[in-house]
């Protein structure tokens, strides 16, 4: 895990919306790549990928740093 991610983790935790749409940027392509891969259409793509970004924002408090 490299300093910029952990950094992001942390404003998340303390939730930094700066470091939320750090978050996003960085990540939100590659999650949603893997939504509308499982999805059986675009919309429910969609729809799963706002959800599953929604659950990461809302449990960052349960994030254990293993390193």
């Amino acid at each position: 895990m490299t300093e910029e991610e952990i950094e992001i983790i942390k404003g998340c935790i303390k939730g930094d919306t700066n470091c939320q749409k750090r978050l996003y940027m960085a990540y939100g392509p590659l999650i949603k790549g893997i939504c509308l891969r499982y999805a059986s259409n675009e919309q429910e793509g969609e729809d799963l990928f706002h959800d599953t970004f929604i659950f990461i924002l809302t449990h960052f408090n349960n994030f254990n740093f293993c390193v």
